[in-house]
C-alpha cells in the first residue's frame, strides 16, 4: 500500500472509530451543555456556559433543573437572562430574536406563588421574577394566570415591617404593566385606598406609579384623592396623573372649583379652611386654606390644560391663600399664587404670558 492510500485508509479507520465513540460535541449548541446538566460533575460548567451561549432554548431544561435541585438562585437568574436577550443582527442593527419570556413564565410564577417571608433568598428570587413577569406584559405576554400569581403576591398579609413586603411591592409594580387587564386595576386601587395604619407607604407609593403606567381612567378618581389625602405620595400621585393625560383635566377643574365631592368632604372633615375668619394654622380650623387649589393648579399646569387658563388667571388675580401650615413649627408653606405661576408656565400661550406680566 502506498504512503497516499495507507492515510486514506487510516482517515477513514478514523472516522469509522469516530462514529462508535461519538464525535465531538459542538460547543456552541445548548444541547450540548443541556446534556451535561444531569451530570453533577459537569453542571457547573453547564450552567456557565449555557448563560454565554444566551439562547432561550435553553430555558426548559433550566426550569427542570431549578425545580430538581432546590430553586437555586443562580439558576433562576440565568433563566431570567435567557428570557429577556435580545439578539441584534451586528449589520442591520435589527433585532433577530428575543425577548423569549413565554417558555420562562412558569418558572416565574413558580418563584413568585410560593415565596417564603422568612427566607431572605425566597425574598429575592420572587422579588427578580415578579420585575420579570412585569416585563413579560411589556413584550406581550399578558396572560391572566400571571396576573392572579401577581395579585396574590401583592395582597399577601403579613407583618408590616416583613422583608416580605419587597415582593409585594415588586408584584405591584409589576401589575402595572397589565393595565388592559382589570383585576390588575382594581387591585392597584385597592392597595392605593388601603388605610396607611394598616401598610407601609412604600405600597401605597407603588401602586401610585403603577396606576400611572397603567394608563387606566379607572384610576383617575382614587388618585386625585390620594394627592390630598395621603401627602407623603404626592409626587408620585402627580406624575401618574400626568402619564394618564387629558381625560383628568375635567376632574381637575371640578376640585379646583370646589365642586368635586369627595374631596372638599375631605378638606371639610379635615379643617383645611373651616372659619378661617378665626386664624390659620396649626390648633385652629384653616389649616390648609389654599391646599385644594394649589395642588389642583399644579397638576393642571403638568397637563398643559389650556382649558384651566381662565380659571388660573382668575386666581392669579384674586387674594392668594396659604397651602398649608407645618403642623410642628406652624410655619407657613407657598402661597396658591406660587402654583398659578408654574401652571401658566408650564401652559404657555400669549394669554398666560400676559397675565404673568400684569402680575
Amino acid at each position: 500500500m502506498t504512503g497516499t492510500r495507507w492515510s486514506v485508509a487510516l482517515f477513514v479507520a478514523v472516522l469509522a472509530l469516530g462514529g462508535l465513540t461519538g464525535c465531538p460535541s459542538d460547543p456552541y449548541d445548548p444541547e450540548t451543555w443541556i446534556e451535561k446538566l444531569d451530570d453533577p460533575a459537569e453542571a457547573a460548567e453547564a450552567l456557565q456556559k449555557l448563560q454565554q451561549l444566551k439562547d432561550p432554548a435553553a430555558i426548559p431544561a433550566l426550569g427542570k433543573f431549578w425545580q430538581q435541585h432546590n430553586n437555586p438562585s443562580r439558576v433562576l437568574r440565568i433563566i431570567i437572562d435567557l428570557a429577556s436577550f435580545e439578539k441584534v443582527n451586528d449589520e442591520t442593527g435589527e433585532v433577530e430574536y428575543g425577548p423569549t419570556y413565554e417558555p420562562a413564565i412558569p418558572f416565574l410564577q413558580e418563584a413568585v406563588d410560593n415565596f417564603d417571608i422568612g427566607d431572605q433568598q425566597s425574598i429575592d428570587d420572587a422579588s427578580v421574577a415578579a420585575d420579570a413577569l412585569g416585563q413579560a406584559a411589556k413584550h406581550g405576554h399578558t396572560d391572566g394566570a400571571v396576573v392572579t400569581t401577581l395579585v396574590n403576591a401583592a395582597n399577601k398579609k403579613m407583618p408590616k415591617l416583613s422583608p416580605g413586603q419587597r415582593v409585594r411591592i415588586a408584584a405591584i409594580r409589576a401589575l402595572g404593566q397589565y393595565g388592559n387587564n382589570p383585576q390588575a386595576v382594581d387591585t392597584l386601587i385597592k392597595i392605593l385606598e388601603t388605610d396607611i395604619d394598616k401598610q407601609p407607604i412604600k405600597l401605597h407609593a407603588a401602586a401610585a406609579n403603577a396606576l400611572g403606567s397603567t394608563r387606566s381612567t379607572k384610576a383617575i378618581q382614587p388618585l386625585i384623592i390620594a394627592a390630598y389625602e395621603i401627602p407623603p405620595i404626592w409626587q408620585q400621585v402627580r406624575s401618574s396623573l400626568a402619564a394618564i393625560g387629558k381625560p383628568v383635566i375635567p376632574v381637575l377643574i371640578e376640585v379646583f372649583k370646589g365642586k368635586h365631592d369627595g374631596i372638599e368632604q375631605f378638606a371639610k372633615e379635615n379643617n383645611f379652611a373651616n372659619n378661617c375668619g378665626g386664624g390659620e394654622g396649626p390648633g385652629t380650623t384653616c389649616v390648609a386654606p389654599g391646599n385644594v387649589e394649589y395642588k389642583a393648579a399644579l397638576l393642571l399646569g403638568d397637563l398643559r390644560a389650556d382649558e384651566a387658563l381662565p380659571l388660573l388667571i382668575g386666581g392669579l388675580k384674586g387674594k392668594g391663600k396659604t397651602a398649608f401650615y407645618d403642623p410642628q413649627t406652624g410655619a407657613p408653606g407657598p402661597p396658591t399664587h406660587d402654583a398659578f405661576l408654574t401652571a401658566l408656565k408650564y401652559i404657555g400661550g400669549e394669554k398666560a404670558a400676559e397675565a404673568v406680566y400684569d402680575y
